[in-house]
Parts: C-alpha cells; sequence; structure tokens
C-alpha cells in the first residue's frame, strides 16, 4: 500500500482532519454521557463538572477515533466501503493522523478538569 500522502488543498484536509474524528459517532458518545451524567447526579447538576466531563469525552471519542483509522489503514483500503476515508485516499498522511489522534487523547484529562474530574462518595 502507498502511504505517500498526496497534495490536498486546504479545505479538503480541514474536511479529512474532520473526517477522522468520526463525528456522528463522537456525538453519541458524548450524548449517552451527558445523558448518564445528568441521570445519574444525586442532587442538583454541577454545570462546570459537567461540561469538563462533556470537553474530555468529545476529545477522548475523536482521539481514539483518529488512532482507529490510523490503525485501520491497511484494512481500510481494501474494502470498497471504507477505500475513500482519510488515509487510504492519501488526503492525510498517516503520521498527520497518529498525532492528531494522540494530540486529541492527551488534551482530554486536562480539559476534562481530571484533577477533580471525579467526584469521591465515602
Amino acid at each position: 500500500m502507498n502511504t505517500r500522502a498526496i497534495s490536498v488543498a486546504a479545505p479538503s484536509r480541514s474536511l479529512a482532519y474532520l473526517a477522522l474524528t468520526k463525528p456522528d459517532v463522537s456525538f453519541l458518545v458524548v450524548l449517552t454521557t451527558l445523558a448518564g451524567y445528568a441521570l445519574g447526579a444525586v442532587g442538583p447538576l454541577d454545570w462546570l463538572r459537567m461540561a469538563q466531563t462533556v470537553i474530555g469525552t468529545t476529545l477522548v471519542a475523536a482521539g481514539t477515533s483518529a488512532l482507529n483509522h490510523y490503525f485501520e489503514r491497511d484494512s481500510d483500503a481494501r474494502m470498497r466501503r471504507t477505500a475513500a476515508r482519510p488515509l487510504p485516499s492519501g488526503a492525510l498522511a498517516p503520521a498527520e493522523a497518529f498525532w492528531f489522534g494522540a494530540g486529541l487523547a492527551a488534551a482530554a484529562p486536562p480539559a476534562a478538569g481530571a484533577k477533580g474530574a471525579v467526584r469521591r462518595t465515602c
């Protein structure tokens, strides 16, 4: 498989990066997180903590989706349904997808306020 990236216009590159995050899947993950947080809350909602949780979940979901694109690029290239994805199509280089995904996932704990993100119940 050829893993060299071809020259792609800036808006197309932006869309390729967006596609790496699998927005439809990430949205569903964030939606269920939000619902679970709201339904599991004891007492009044802590809106700041909920926002931090949603932001952190969004970053983790987007980052792991991008990393999934990186790890599945060879099999994606062999399937007609996935051959047009950013890596098999050459819109992005594998290293770009890897570092993009790793960066998003690594940004999640600080964005989620990881120091106090978990409430102790004891």
